[in-house]
């Protein structure tokens, strides 16, 4: 049920996961996200009717929930946004804090929408302005969740989340724990789901290698409090993200040996 206050305005039925599995308390947590923000919508209905950006976010935000599952790409940000909620949990976040980073797991990338294709699929080396008009898309996301987003938790860890913990990342160059900790969690799911997919300017890693490049980052580009945890909860669902990969391109279980640290070039997610 939808509610305002006591009042039930409406309803969202939900009957079956598209890969058959039971839901599990991710998927509740996720359908109670979306309620509240339904809600929303459906409370500014006139006022955004008025504005058609917001319009459309509040239609691209929900789109972006329904397309979970429908191939490979979209089945690996799920599982990944998964283990960001696990982290999130471990961490001991409290229910609205935890609802905040599992909305904003599925959602972050919406800016990326404002940004012409061929850009984003580019092979060479971004000139400045083409590099800036990259960057922008963590504000432009930020803004078109406007349209449907309650919460400035939310809208401020999509806003932050290619921060890094020396200050060198984007938008404002937020350095440690001044980072909203919901955007520290998205950086490392954020990289994770780049590397393990290809992209024009590099070739895909292998889960091993993506941790040992995750590692790598810790202090740098990854916070040294949530990272650990994050590899932990990775870890565990290495063979999940390995049946989604396929044999071919990822191993069917974590070594021992891709707990070690070796030198691997950091790469940019976008």
């Amino acid at each position: 049920p939808l509610r305002r206050e006591a009042k039930v305005v409406g309803v969202v039925n939900v009957n079956a996961r598209l890969d058959g599995l039971p839901f599990d308390a991710d998927d509740e947590l996720m359908l109670s996200a979306v309620a509240e923000r339904l809600v929303s919508a459906l409370d500014g209905f006139e006022k955004y009717r008025r504005s058609w950006r917001r319009v459309n976010a509040v239609e691209a935000g929900v789109r972006a929930l329904l397309e979970v599952g429908r191939d490979r790409a979209s089945q690996l940000r799920e599982e990944l946004a998964r283990v960001g909620t696990a982290t999130a949990r471990r961490l001991g976040l409290d229910e609205a804090h935890l609802g905040a980073v599992a909305y904003a797991l599925r959602t972050y990338d919406l800016g990326l929408s404002a940004i012409d294709a061929e850009l984003l699929r580019k092979s060479e080396s971004l000139s400045p302005a083409e590099r800036g008009r990259v960057e922008e898309h963590t504000r432009t996301g930020a803004e078109l969740m406007d349209g449907l987003e309650p919460s400035p938790q939310v809208k401020r860890i999509i806003m932050h989340h290619h921060e890094n913990v020396d200050g060198s990342g984007y938008p404002d160059g937020l350095a440690g724990e001044a980072i909203p900790l919901g955007a520290r969690i998205v950086r490392l799911v954020d990289t994770t789901a780049a590397v393990l997919q290809d992209r024009p300017a590099r070739e895909t890693l292998e889960l091993d290698a993506a941790i040992e490049l995750l590692r790598n980052g810790i202090g740098r580009d990854f916070c040294p409090r949530i990272s650990p945890t994050f590899l932990e909860c990775l870890a565990e669902r290495a063979d999940a993200i390995a049946r989604i990969l396929g044999p071919e391109d990822a191993p069917e279980q974590l070594s021992e040996r891709s707990i070690e640290v070796t030198a691997v070039k950091p790469v940019v997610p976008h």
